[in-house]
């Protein structure tokens, strides 16, 4: 944990000490404080939570975002409740919003945009503050602008593309997925305190991404992998991002393909999340280092000769990125051993048709990314229908707070967009070799960094993710409360998969705990779930480790179900015919799970709350 706050400044050193200790415990066995109901309008397709602030857009009846709302939560030291929370709403005219995020740090609300129909771009991005909708005082430009060239408008499309916009202190970048059939991804970072004049740029490929550090980035590959980038800071025109490490998945069977893939963490690595500096009340102590984070990729694998309730198969697994940004030397030497013999061609980008004046279709169409080159999948098939085509019970939720609300674009007007031409194209930059990464594979670096369980689609991991906590929630059939662990899993019955321990079977798995499972259509209300969190702090596995050492020592039972509980043996997922192994993980950590039950549709997180959804 770090600091937040001046040293000079109120509480004493001696105080927040006592508060971070009492703060823990309370995390450690899932004590709160206080409860709150707050009367929210449901989400809109786009929202944020961050910083004790809550914002939502509101659509018109042309489902187009047309203003934001602003809500204050409460905090654990607020001795008032709700009395006294503000709540703003800021107009949206003139723009059509694809999506926003915000930074309540920095007072900084980031909107992206289409761009006007006489504009060179097909993008912009928006710098204002949260407390006035103007331009964020510290913006050097009130608007950020995204490809140019002969693009089509996202307007003229039969569908909007995928956007993905995220703040890292002075950075910020956008992902564009989709945007055309000649654009699967274009990736761009920039300086918007400092040098927003120059960008990075980087396409192909690239299902998702994350700030690792204010230097470094991790894209999710769509061959199944994670592939580490760093750049030079500050970044002006010359600036160019190297791979450096590419980590693969497990390998895929004959006939499947990886269809989505997303990656969340939270606060942003290079973001100090103080509370909001216009809050009327309540201010944060303490937040996680930057290197103090735990990663989540989820993704989903599918199978075009299945049937449509069989096409989809979806896993989520949790990794600390900084063993990824530093890997351990004997990752390094066993990966070079397993490269050995492998030829690796290097190769030269094109001059990107954002900065060419020649029609798109007249260019040399894009060189594979050097990933690619070295692992190209067995099958490659046509990109899979829609999830509203291809359905399945664990394919990801179509409610307002799931993974779409922060990759997917609202429906936009039908108004026709004529591009324009370039009449002064920059000359393209010189070739330069691109360094192709390190490969590292699966079996070197996986099975002991990362923890892998079946996705449900009961979460939107989106903010679910904080620090080195997770949380989510489960549905039981009947309550634990009388029963110890052992004893529930023999009453709760669940999944076949088994857990490897030893090498000897070890009864039941992890996941035998809880019958998680998705929310019943049918039911005229939203069931009863626990709630569960996950704390991967090596700090807290060690007291929990050691509390559990002096139970037994006192023969005393602390294995009971609402207890913490400490897991570092390895576990092995079902694959499901989707990989060719079952899945093996064993990186440790904590778990615990809620004395109460909530009617939930979505749970989310940050360092010193956690907020209910129920729609």
């Amino acid at each position: 944990m770090t600091c937040v706050i001046p040293a000079s400044a109120t509480p004493p050193f001696a105080s927040r000490i006592n508060s971070l200790h009492t703060r823990e415990r309370a995390w450690r066995h899932f004590n709160w404080r206080s409860k709150h109901r707050l009367n929210i309008p449901p989400s809109g397709p786009i929202y944020d939570f961050a910083g004790g602030l809550y914002a939502t857009g509101e659509e018109d009846g042309d489902r187009l975002t047309r203003s934001i709302s602003f809500w204050e939560l409460p905090t654990s030291g607020d001795t008032n409740g709700e009395a006294g929370l503000q709540s703003w709403t800021h107009l949206m005219e003139g723009i059509t919003i694809i999506d926003f995020t915000m930074d309540p740090a920095q007072d900084l609300l980031v909107l992206v945009t289409l761009a006007p129909a006489n504009s060179l771009f097909l993008y912009e991005i928006h710098l204002r503050s949260i407390a006035t909708n103007e331009t964020h005082p510290k913006a050097l430009m009130p608007e950020l602008c995204c490809l140019s060239g002969s693009e089509p408008h996202p307007a003229t499309l039969g569908h909007p593309a995928s956007v993905r916009i995220q703040i890292s202190g002075d950075l910020i970048a956008l992902l564009v997925k989709e945007a055309s059939s000649n654009l699967s991804s274009h990736l761009e970072i920039w300086d918007w305190v400092n040098n927003p004049e120059a960008s990075l740029k980087i396409k192909s490929g690239i299902e998702d991404f994350t700030f690792l550090s204010n230097d470094a980035f991790l894209i999710a590959r769509t061959t199944g992998s994670l592939e580490t980038y760093t750049f030079p800071s500050p970044i002006t025109d010359s600036s160019t991002p190297v791979s450096q490490y590419n980590y693969m998945f497990p390998q895929i069977s004959a006939g499947y393909m990886y269809w989505y893939m997303s990656i969340s963490s939270n606060p942003a690595s290079a973001s100090t999340p103080r509370a909001y500096p216009h809050r009327s009340r309540g201010k944060q102590l303490y937040s996680p280092k930057p290197e103090e984070r735990i990663y989540m990729c989820s993704l989903c694998v599918f199978d075009s000769a299945a049937d449509d309730e069989q096409r989809m198969h979806c896993f989520n697994f949790f990794f600390n990125a900084q063993s990824l940004l530093h890997p351990l030397d004997e990752w390094k030497a066993a990966a070079r051993k397993a490269n050995k013999g492998r030829v690796h061609r290097c190769v030269y980008p094109h001059t990107s048709p954002s900065i060419s004046a020649q029609p798109l279709s007249s260019m040399t169409s894009p060189t594979s990314h050097p990933t690619d080159l070295s692992y190209q999948p067995r099958h490659i098939l046509a990109r899979p229908p829609s999830p509203s085509t291809a359905t399945s019970s664990s394919a990801p939720s179509s409610s307002s707070s799931t993974r779409s609300t922060t990759m997917s674009a609202p429906s936009l007007s039908s108004r026709a967009h004529t591009r324009p031409v370039l009449r002064r194209p920059k000359l393209p930059k010189a070739a330069q070799p691109v360094r192709v990464p390190l490969i590292i594979p699966w079996h070197v670096w996986g099975p002991q960094s990362t923890r892998w369980f079946e996705d449900h689609g009961n979460t939107d991991w989106q903010h679910s993710v904080y620090g080195l906590r997770t949380i989510d929630s489960v549905k039981v059939d009947c309550s634990p409360t009388s029963l110890s662990r052992r004893d529930w899993n023999a009453e709760a019955g669940g999944p076949t998969s088994a857990m490897t321990y030893g090498g000897q079977q070890e009864g039941n798995n992890i996941f035998d705990d809880f019958r998680d499972i998705d929310i019943d259509e049918q039911e005229p209300a939203v069931p009863p779930r626990f709630l569960r969190l996950r704390d991967y702090n090596p700090y807290s596995i060690r007291e929990c480790l050691q509390i559990e050492e002096a139970e037994r020592l006192q023969g005393r039972n602390g294995n009971k179900w609402f207890g913490p509980r400490v897991v570092t043996h390895p576990t092995t997922t079902d694959g499901k015919g989707v990989f060719i192994h079952d899945i093996v993980s064993r990186l440790p950590y904590v778990e615990v799970l809620s004395k109460e039950t909530f009617r939930v549709t979505d749970v989310m997180m940050d360092g010193c709350r956690v907020l209910l959804h129920k729609v």
